[in-house]
Order: C-alpha cells, then structure tokens, then sequence
C-alpha cells in the first residue's frame, strides 16, 4: 500500500545526480547528430538547421528517476510542413471521390460492384505509393520513418525504437532515460506539430511557460524544483505513468510565496497539499497561459481529474 508519510515525500524531492543527466543529453545529442547527418546525405530535402529542445521537467531540472526524456526536434523545412498539408488534402479528396463513386454506382450488382471496389480501391492505392526522394512530396511521415531507421544505426540491439503517431521512442540501454523525440517545425518560437489523428498540424507555444518558469526559478531556486519534483514522483506513483508536466508545474505556479520558505521539503509540500486542498480548483490558473488550467489544452486535465489527483493523495498521506 502507498503511504505518504514524511519520509517519502522527503525521498521524492532528491534529485538524480547531473552525471547521468548531462549523459542522457549528451549521448541524445550524439544519436540525433549522426542520424540527421546520414539521412541528410541521402536526402536533399531535408534542408536547414536543427535544434534538440527539452519540454518536461528536463527543461528545469525537476527530475526524478521516473521521469521520461521529452525533447522537441525542431525543424526548419517549411516544404515538408506544405508537403505534408497537402498529402493530407489529396488523402481527404480521394476518400470523397470513392465515396461518390460507390453513391453513383449503388444499383449495379453486388459482385460486379465488389469486383469494381477492389479494382478501384488498388489503383488509387498504387497512385498513392509514396516516392520519398521526390521534394514535393516527401513528408513529415516520409522523414520521420527515415529518422527512426537512422536513429536505429546508433543505439545497442537490446534498446527498443519505436514510432507512434508522430513521436519516436528509445527505450533501453543506450539511454539512462526512456526518451521520446518528437520532431516540430518551427514557427518564429512557436512550433508546429502534426497531429495524425486529426491530420493537421496544431500550434504549440511555450514563450509564457517559459518566462514563467525562468522567473519562478530565480526567485525560489532549488525550493521551486523539489515541489516540481515531489509532485511529479507523487503522480507517477499513484497512476504508474507520467504526469503532464505543465499540469505539475501549474499546480506549483498558483502556490503561494510562503510555501518555499518553509524549513523542511515535508512542511513545503504539507502546506501545498492543504493550500491547494482549499482553492477552489476552478481557479487555478496555467503557468503556459492566461486560461485556467482546465481550459488549457496543453495541460490536458480536467477538473475531475484534478481532484482525483489530489483525493488519492489524501487517502494515502499519513
């Protein structure tokens, strides 16, 4: 059973030793390096600058033996943001046309018609065989399949590299971390992701979260980053998974100056729980924006699942 007492909250706000951390850059560096430089020379297309940016806890430092490697990728080819836009298009047109087709023909028999869908169905899929060398069609599916390939050049046999709507993961030996890349196009300091399952890109800007986080670690130090710290380890044993962490750090930002005074990291969080445990949670507010957190997309929680959070908290405390 999971019990909260003074001695884990004290647990969870030890950090992991900066050796393993600058390793985890630097070999990530290292892997994402050698891989853009071989597909590059393959690859024309792929033009431009590139940077590794962290976006979890990795980014202030919170981190703790649980924590996942998020990084963003950030591209500068704007050909493969519109090449990509525009697969997407040709994919929506050809679904409506197959769907008016079928419409037209539906008083032809059924066999002939099967017989015609399958032919139908073949030639659009032939039309649509992606040709990865040419610029003007090569996409942000096409680079990440070819990213993933590279990437698997450079890391042990036993290490798991995997593709999953958008995002690569290394899993295993090669990294003290589990990490996740994800590759982004860059916006003028925003960055542009594609989202698979609504087969568009969305806009993701971190300047306020920054600024915010910047200025909170100025003013409070290491007593900012151990309740990060605590609250990520706290959700990661409660749900055995990752927080959001501009959700964690929200939860932080809406905490009164006196909470980092305190003496001890066990007074620190027992004044958080109960600050927070009394506020009305509907107004709390995103440290990214100026919405509440339950109205900020990148926080991904509801108000539900805030109060879930913090009732299994209670439950387990002693």
């Amino acid at each position: 059973m999971k019990i909260f007492d003074r001695g884990t909250i004290e647990s969870f706000a030890i950090g992991v030793d900066f050796d393993i951390i600058d390793d985890a850059f630097s070999t990530l560096t290292a892997i994402i390096d050698n891989a853009l430089s071989d597909l590059k020379k393959d690859n024309a297309f792929i033009i431009g600058t590139s940077e590794i940016m962290p976006i979890n806890e990795f980014y202030t430092g919170a981190i703790s033996p649980n924590s996942t490697f998020d990084v963003f990728l950030i591209l500068t080819s704007s050909q493969l943001e519109f090449n990509s836009i525009k697969l997407n298009k040709n994919k929506l047109k050809n679904f409506s046309n197959r769907i008016k087709i079928a419409w037209q023909d539906q008083k032809v028999n059924k066999k002939k018609k099967r017989r015609w869908w399958r032919k139908s169905e073949n030639k659009l899929l032939d039309n649509q065989l992606p040709k990865t060398r040419d610029k003007n069609i090569y996409n942000i599916f096409d680079f990440n399949r070819d990213l993933l390939n590279m990437i698997a050049r450079y890391i042990t046999q036993t290490t798991i590299c995997s593709l999953e709507r958008g995002v690569i993961t290394i899993n295993g030996e090669s990294l003290p971390f589990k990490t996740r890349i994800i590759p982004v196009v860059n916006k003028f300091g925003s960055y542009n992701f594609f989202l698979e399952n609504k087969g568009k890109f969305i806009n993701i800007d971190f300047k306020n979260r920054f600024k915010n986080l910047n200025r909170m670690i100025e003013k409070f130090g290491n007593n900012f980053l151990v309740l990060l710290r605590i609250f990520n380890t706290l959700y990661f044993n409660l749900y055995n998974a990752s927080p959001n962490q501009i959700f964690i750090e929200s939860l932080v930002f809406n905490l009164p100056s006196e909470v980092f005074l305190k003496k001890s990291n066990y007074e620190s969080f027992v004044f958080a729980i109960n600050f927070l445990i009394n506020t009305n949670l509907s107004t709390l507010n995103s440290i990214s924006d100026s919405k509440k957190i339950y109205e900020d997309k990148l926080c991904e929680t509801s108000i539900n699942q805030i109060k879930d959070f913090f009732n299994k908290i209670k439950k387990y405390s002693n």
